[in-house]
């Protein structure tokens, strides 16, 4: 994730939901931070925070990411219907 702001530093840490991602330095107002597959399992709402932590300063403010994890969805079926012991086909879901 990029996480834009003011007065990051080289030792700048990204947190999410709390714990500590690691966090590369773009410059005084951008951070990189790695995500990971767990941060984004359950639906809900995670704050995003920054801190620098020598000298100690922080945590900024939070800023929450919704994640609303939707379940997938199908819409469609083609063919709809086919005739058992029939030739083969291609089953396609949309």
């Amino acid at each position: 994730m990029t996480v834009n702001g003011s007065n990051f530093d080289s030792n700048s840490i990204v947190r999410w939901n709390g714990s500590n991602r690691t966090t590369t330095y773009v410059s005084v107002t951008q951070l990189k931070a790695a995500t990971l597959a767990t941060d984004l399992v359950t639906a809900d709402t995670f704050p995003v925070t920054v801190v620098n932590p020598a000298p100690p300063v922080g945590p900024s403010n939070a800023l929450t990411i919704t994640d609303n994890n939707p379940a997938p969805a199908l819409t469609s079926i083609a063919p709809n219907s086919i005739t058992a012991g029939g030739s083969a086909f291609t089953l396609t879901l949309n």
